[in-house]
Formats: structure tokens, sequence, C-alpha cells
């Protein structure tokens, strides 16, 4: 048994479409749900800790496949996503995207695909993570993207220019 071992019971838990139970158990070992479903007769380990989550509903984890991390994370202070990219540094930039990984699991997302910012240390902070340096949540990096010619992102494609006729 780990810190990270727990048993939540008792709660309305959502597994997925057509997936709801209103006695269901969540048992996290090691930091990752092991199962969800209905209450019953399941082999948990002696001496691990459960909370009592009647009356809550309980989701074992939801996943955002499309984040952009390291933008902005001021709400009150919006800034226009070129701006804050070319006005930013990269320590600041991760310090937002931490920020940012830290909203997104307390908002219940245990899994973020990132669709990089190159060389603003998205991949230094999922490593962080694993290491349990920092905390957030899981974090499936993509640092650049493919693209096609003259498609968004082509960084070798002359920039468009207007003509004056």
């Amino acid at each position: 048994m780990t810190a990270a071992d727990i048993v939540i019971e008792g709660g309305l838990v959502w597994v997925g479409p057509g997936e709801l139970y209103e006695d269901g158990l969540v048992h996290v070992q090691a930091g990752r749900v092991v199962y969800a479903g209905p209450r019953r007769e399941v082999k948990l380990p002696e001496g691990t800790p459960r909370l009592n989550a009647q009356g809550c509903t309980v989701l074992p984890g939801l996943i955002d496949a499309h984040v952009h991390l390291t933008t902005n994370s001021h709400h009150g202070r919006v800034v226009p996503s070129d701006v804050f990219r070319g006005q930013v540094s990269k320590p600041g930039k991760l310090l937002h995207g931490l920020r940012n990984a830290h909203r997104a699991l307390a908002s219940g997302f245990t899994t973020l695909r990132v669709m990089g910012h190159r060389g603003v240390g998205e991949i230094e902070l999922r490593d962080f993570i694993q290491e349990g340096l920092a905390v957030g949540p899981r974090l499936l990096v993509s640092p650049w993207w493919i693209t096609m010619t003259n498609g968004h992102g082509d960084l070798f494609y002359p920039p468009y220019t207007r003509r004056e006729q």
C-alpha cells in the first residue's frame, strides 16, 4: 500500500455512457484507478483508506485530448495568444502551464493531451509530474505538429504578404 491508495465508496459512480452505479466504488492503487464500478465484493488490500462518498458523484478521471497548456492562465487579464507567445519568457510560459495543469486536475482532468509549443518546457513538466517533483495530471505531449505545405504551422513556407493592385 502506498500513500496514493484509496477506496472511494458509496457514491454515484459514473464510468462512461450507460455505466452509472448508485452505490459505486472507485479503487485507486499507487495513484492509478484500478477499479470503478458497482460496490461489491471487490478484493481490497487490508488497511486501504476509505472515503465515504454517499451523496456525491464520483468520476474516475476525465481526459482533455486537445490542450494548449503553456498559454495565458490569468483569468482577469485576457491576452491574445500571439501577444502572449511573443512577450512572455519561456520560464513564464512554463509557470502558466503549471497553473493550467493544476486547474485541470482540480476540475477532474487526470490526463491531458498537450498540443505543444516547442521549447517552452512541456516535456520537462511532464517528466517532473511523472517523477513526483510537481503535481498535475498525466501529460501526453506532442512538442510540435506535422502539417501540409502552407498548412497551419508550416515554418518553411514564405509568410503571406498582401500585394498592391
